[in-house]
């Protein structure tokens, strides 16, 4: 199979839908139609157009298993050409990045820093501990299990020095729990970025524009 080369990839990532998705497949994933709805924020039948786009013109390989569409890029050449594409495509997206296994960079603290103006942490300057209204807001989100109000975790600030981030169990937890309802998702490792349906939430519960 002939490699799709830079011009056809770029002319496909002319809609932001079409780059969404191959932003969601460029870990190497193979993800259902209905992951990748999940991923970049769209109802499924309004993916299958811009699949079939993709799929026709050999960025992407379709294959059914258990009656399920599941998808991957066609190539892994593609992912490399894809990262300055997707960098171009969104210039000002805040992102993460993994520091251990909490969430540091500008996206980690600019959480922290919401979270704290919210009343949801108290910042000792070097812990963070967990108000009963933090607790509340981590149990709406599903996240109760070992989190409990007045849970104590260190201010991380490997990333960045200043303001710091919230690291610990309680920010490993966090990252994680994130990460499983598909708001957060790894970009290039270490980058974490938010996605469609994570900059919605993160603007609803934090007010923070991502």
């Amino acid at each position: 199979m002939a490699r799709p080369d830079l011009e056809t990839i770029q002319k496909l990532l002319e809609h932001p839908v079409r780059l969404a998705i191959l932003a969601g497949l460029s870990d190497k994933a193979m993800l259902t139609t209905r992951d990748l709805a999940a991923k970049t924020g769209n109802q499924p039948r309004s993916l299958r157009h811009h699949l079939a786009r993709l799929r026709d013109a050999e960025v992407i390989i379709t294959e059914i298993h258990d009656g399920r569409h599941h998808h991957r890029l066609a190539d892994a050449a593609i992912a490399g050409a894809l990262k300055p594409l997707r960098m171009a495509a969104r210039p000002n997206e805040m992102a993460g990045i993994l520091c251990g296994q909490h969430l540091g960079g500008d996206l980690g603290d600019a959480i922290t820093r919401a979270m704290v103006v919210r009343g949801h942490l108290e910042n000792s300057g070097t812990t963070l501990v967990l108000t009963d209204r933090g607790a509340r807001l981590l149990a709406t989100i599903g996240l109760q299990q070992g989190i409990a109000a007045g849970s104590t975790s260190r201010t991380c600030r490997s990333s960045n020095p200043e303001p710091g981030h919230l690291g610990g169990r309680t920010g490993k937890a966090l990252l994680q729990h994130l990460m499983g309802l598909g708001w957060l998702t790894m970009d290039d490792r270490p980058v974490v970025v938010a996605t469609a349906r994570g900059r919605t939430a993160l603007a609803n519960l934090l007010g923070i524009r991502v």
